[in-house]
């Protein structure tokens, strides 16, 4: 599908990949959040208690039950990080910062 942004340069869409939780990685894919950010492979489902959080997005049907399985999901970025302190993070070729948070919004402390 080709969307037209001025006549003389067209984007061309993709499908979103979906991994996991549908509709969140659809979503993400969408508002152009890296595929390197992973969101498929963060747990789903009830007691979640961290969240992920880039730019003014924070995605609450994805997240962590605790801060060590939060911590073990940036550091299997791996090369992709391009730095890290505590629980907020960048990806090698975004923009935005990515924080762990907490459901008040809230960074998670070490």
């Amino acid at each position: 599908m080709a969307i037209a942004r001025s006549p003389d340069e067209q984007v061309r869409a993709e499908p979103a990949k979906v991994d996991g939780d549908g509709d969140a990685v659809e979503r993400a894919a969408r508002r152009g959040v890296p595929d390197a950010l992973r969101l498929g492979h963060a747990d789903k489902g009830p007691g979640l208690r961290y969240f992920i959080k880039r730019g003014s997005t924070t995605w609450y049907s994805v997240g962590f039950k605790s801060k060590s399985a939060a911590s073990a999901w940036v550091d299997s970025h791996g090369d992709a990080l391009d730095w890290r302190a505590g629980f907020v993070f960048r990806l090698r070729g975004d923009a935005r910062d990515v924080l762990i948070v907490n459901r008040q919004g809230e960074l998670a402390k070490v």
